[in-house]
């Protein structure tokens, strides 16, 4: 298992004995917006590389459901699983800095409902299709050639899904606001993690490429798009800022 340490801006050298180990897999668009989401709120923590399909007994031992991410805390040895959980977790006990679900309640309300949308409708409508055709079935089942079917129908709700980003995009900034909040990074954390296969045709989507080369700009956002699958490069766009 590999590990990797990662450390928010203006911070000083890591306390290993109140780290936050984050149990994550680099295509897990889950793993990857909790990611986003320490690196926002400048909180050093540790990446510990999970194949949670080979169900670890220790692995297990933290997360019964056998699902990524898992954050286990060593300040007060709590072990918190679920990307959603994570982040009020995160924000909570990190109160004395940006929040980036919100203040006011409606703000708090409109940020849950877009992360769930893209938690829950977009992965199973499109990310876990085409991530499961494209590299986790070949562990989970044994098979390498994606099914051009399952494909079919995960871009063209993909093309759906764009839509309505375009549509939320309408007289703002990011999602919710003109402030880049949690709905920004569940969105963006499924979309990169389809790009790296490059099944985004972004020609079609200009306002949603203007509003993912924004969120890539952001420095806390570097990480993910540093990962790499062996033996699977992603295309000379996935990274540029201006693509």
């Amino acid at each position: 298992m590999q590990s990797k340490c990662h450390k928010g801006q203006g911070f000083g050298k890591f306390n290993y004995s109140q780290m936050i180990h984050l149990y994550h897999h680099t295509l897990c668009p889950f793993s990857r917006k909790v990611r986003i989401h320490l690196a926002a709120k400048e909180i050093d923590f540790k990446l510990i590389s999970e194949n949670f399909w080979q169900r670890r007994e220790e692995f297990i031992a933290m997360n019964a459901a056998g699902t990524i991410p898992i954050l286990f805390d060593d300040a007060t040895k709590t072990t918190v699983c679920g990307s959603a959980v994570i982040v009020e977790y995160v924000e909570e006990k990190n109160n004395d800095s940006k929040n980036f679900i919100g203040d006011a309640p409606e703000i708090k309300a409109e940020n849950r409902r877009i992360q769930n949308w893209f938690d829950e409708k977009f992965y199973n409508e499109v990310s876990k299709l085409i991530l499961h055709e494209r590299y986790f079935k070949r562990y989970i089942s044994g098979f390498h050639a994606p099914d051009s079917e399952i494909l079919r129908v995960a871009r063209h709700n993909l093309n759906t899904h764009l839509n309505y980003i375009e549509y939320l995009l309408e007289n703002k900034k990011y999602l919710v606001q003109d402030e880049i909040s949690i709905a920004d990074f569940s969105a963006a954390a499924q979309i990169s993690s389809l790009d790296y296969f490059g099944d985004i045709n972004w020609r079609h989507h200009p306002s949603v490429k203007d509003w993912y080369s924004l969120i890539k700009s952001h420095k806390f956002f570097s990480g993910v798009l540093k990962d790499r699958i062996i033996n699977i490069n992603p295309p000379e766009w996935y990274c540029d800022l201006d693509f």
